[in-house]
């Protein structure tokens, strides 16, 4: 072979490995980008009889799943990481969609506890009306849970709801509505059946199967003003979050993974360790909304206190049927 010839390849084949390493470490460190550990409130313990665990127990280390990582030689086969361990317990995790990108101050509107069952391959949602009545942890009286998330952020409101349905939660995950935006726009949108007319200053959208942007989607998830109120809310928020994990399937590759990370490392935050997010996304990158059973806890809404203001009031035997579902 020409002497010339066998340089400019070797040269080219040297740049195609740069390049494979490179984005492989970007995607690395991108994920590192949204990890943010957060203040635990110490409480009693819960009677769940769970080990208290910040990260998944695993056999693999971080360093050789960054070596695994590494040495991929196509970024597509970033979904199909069946040499790295999958989760192998149960795990709860905080969801939150919040106003700005901050873990204090702010407003949540969206308020879940996800229950991942690897075993069952399960994933449990149940959704907590922003208003709901319950005890907020360290400051000793009961408000309203959003409340929490305006006075003592995250912290507040993840031992406020552990508390309250007696559980452990093991992680929070937390999206900005800027970041939840972006990132659907990012994917193209997402096909949802808009169960009615909707409209209000913020936007307006007609009946029937439609993709919406992201402008649209976050309208979509957020509009409260029917005679559902909250409740309406968690429903449209429960059937966009089960259309997007069906669209997701499509996406768990790296056709759209660097736009994404770029939002995440932004707008997203969490204390799940990123060695873990890869286990949680291997565990799960092959099932639809299917393997999904949305909750809505179950209350009333009544007016009181000094300012008369409405509150969501759960029973006892709600809360215990809650309980059940995230400890099983």
């Amino acid at each position: 072979m020409n002497k010339k010839v066998l340089i400019r390849l070797m040269i080219s084949v040297a740049i195609i490995i740069a390049a494979i390493l490179f984005n492989a470490i970007y995607f690395w460190n991108t994920i590192g980008n949204s990890y943010k550990e957060i203040p635990r409130i110490v409480q009693e313990p819960s009677n769940e009889g769970e080990e208290s665990s910040n990260e998944i127990e695993a056999t693999t280390s971080t360093k050789e799943l960054k070596d695994k990582l590494d040495k991929l030689d196509e970024l597509d086969k970033l979904h199909k990481l069946h040499e790295l361990d999958k989760i192998d317990k149960s795990i709860n995790i905080l969801v939150l969609g919040v106003d700005n990108n901050k873990t204090t101050g702010g407003r949540s509107d969206i308020i879940m506890v996800v229950r991942l069952n690897p075993e069952k391959e399960t994933i449990h949602i149940v959704s907590v009306p922003r208003d709901t009545y319950m005890e907020l942890a360290e400051y000793g009286y009961e408000d309203k849970v959003n409340h929490g998330f305006f006075y003592g952020g995250v912290p507040t409101v993840l031992a406020s709801v552990e508390k309250f349905f007696d559980i452990h939660i093991d992680h929070y995950a937390m999206i900005d509505f800027v970041g939840f935006e972006k990132a659907i726009d990012t994917i193209g949108g997402i096909e949802v059946d808009v169960e009615k007319r909707i409209s209000d200053d913020d936007g307006s959208l007609q009946p029937g199967l439609q993709i919406l942007n992201g402008k649209q989607a976050l309208f979509y998830v957020r509009f409260r003003h029917d005679k559902q109120a909250d409740i309406g809310r968690i429903s449209r928020q429960q059937n966009f979050l089960q259309a997007l994990f069906d669209k997701s399937t499509d996406l768990r590759s790296a056709n759209h993974i660097f736009d994404l990370m770029e939002i995440i490392g932004d707008h997203f935050k969490t204390d799940i360790p990123k060695k873990d997010m890869i286990k949680i996304v291997e565990t799960y990158h092959d099932k639809t909304s299917e393997n999904i059973y949305p909750y809505t806890v179950k209350g009333y809404s009544k007016r009181f206190g000094k300012f008369n203001l409405w509150y969501y009031l759960v029973k006892e035997e709600e809360r215990v049927k809650m309980h059940d579902i995230l400890t099983n």
